[in-house]
């Protein structure tokens, strides 16, 4: 109880974070991640993959990695939206190129080992 309410004033009600962004939630997503980027590592050593997924993928890799940008981060908002932006469009594409079946067959490796397994 707060010192207010055992006056017997009333109390304003407490603002609220808009956004709560709790342990299990990151935990959830950071695994997420973890696990997907885990399976694109399978994916490129695979020599089944096609030449064109391979280099969409490592230039995926490389522009979220790597410190240049195409718009710098210093301008607001688009600084950081071209990261988000960018980044998964070349991993969708990369994904498009690399036959269902092969794509498929490492996602069910990685749910058998637990995590990406060479094939």
């Amino acid at each position: 109880m707060h010192r207010a309410e055992r006056l017997g004033r009333q109390t304003a009600p407490r603002p609220q974070l808009i956004v709560r962004f709790d342990v299990r939630k990151r935990r959830y997503l950071f695994l997420k991640f973890k696990r997907e980027f885990q399976l694109y590592r399978s994916i490129l050593a695979d020599p089944r993959t096609p030449k064109l997924a391979k280099i969409l993928l490592g230039l995926a890799v490389a522009y979220a990695i790597t410190p240049v940008d195409f718009i710098p981060d210093f301008i607001p908002v688009l600084g950081h939206l071209d990261d988000a932006i960018i980044v998964p469009v070349l991993v969708y594409l990369a994904l498009k190129t690399i036959p269902p079946s092969l794509l498929k067959e490492h996602r069910q490796a990685q749910a058998r080992y637990g995590s990406a397994h060479h094939i």
